[in-house]
């Protein structure tokens, strides 16, 4: 699986100090105005309006699970331990973050080979679904950049084990959305990753619309580029 930029699902914002809510959050995914896949997303939400945990299924037109991911953001805000399984091909993907060495452990396991790989972190490594929490996190900042200068990430790539710096910033906005740019500060890396649009509603902070990598490839095992619209059931 490769996670890049996966992700950014977004969530009810709902005002209150001490509890743990829940949200329930539909992708379609369309590649060329045609849907491909959808994903429902099952989140429980903090009081500062990050993730805790959040669980997702990948359906195909048919309606049939191919893959679930599952991110748990209880030891960092940003950089999840993470369960992928991707049913197309009996693969699976464990990451774990490592609290006292400040690294990740990966294993990766497709049929009976097994592979496991450590990659340390650095103070501003974000992984997967992590993005999204670190948006909401900067929310006001992104918003408030009158200068134009990015703010910049490690985003890490898990196969192979990696990470790249990309820049995060504020396209445009009016009273009801924002748009927000994410791209590869490497011109090279970017010849081959897109810059990434996203659409926030700003009053709920919630992501309306995703254009760029899907997190998940095709069944050739593949890169797609989508675009997501996402509706909320809560």
């Amino acid at each position: 699986m490769k996670i890049i930029i996966i992700f950014f699902m977004a969530f009810s914002l709902i005002k209150t100090s001490t509890m743990v809510l829940a949200d329930e959050i539909i992708g379609k995914a369309f590649k060329n105005n045609k849907l491909i896949y959808t994903e429902k997303h099952n989140a429980k939400i903090l009081s500062n309006k990050k993730y805790e945990e959040i669980e997702t299924s990948y359906r195909g037109i048919d309606d049939i699970e191919f893959a679930h991911i599952k991110s748990n953001f209880k030891k960092n805000d940003f950089v999840p331990d993470v369960f992928f399984q991707d049913l197309r091909n009996n693969s699976q993907e464990k990451i774990a973050f490592d609290e006292n060495k400040h690294e990740i452990q990966i294993e990766r396991s497709s049929g009976l080979v097994v592979t496991k790989k450590q990659l340390p972190l650095f103070s501003n490594s974000i992984l997967g679904q992590g993005f999204h929490n670190y948006i909401v996190s900067h929310f006001d900042q992104l918003l408030a950049n009158n200068d134009n200068s990015p703010q910049r990430v490690s985003f890490i790539i898990t196969n192979p084990a990696d990470q790249f710096n990309f820049s995060i910033m504020l396209d445009k906005k009016n009273d009801e959305y924002a748009w927000i740019n994410v791209k590869p500060s490497n011109i090279f890396i970017s010849a081959f990753v897109p810059t990434i649009n996203l659409c926030y509603e700003r009053k709920s902070m919630r992501l309306k619309t995703f254009k760029g990598l899907s997190n998940i490839e095709d069944k050739d095992g593949k890169s797609q580029e989508v675009v997501i619209e996402y509706q909320y059931i809560n």
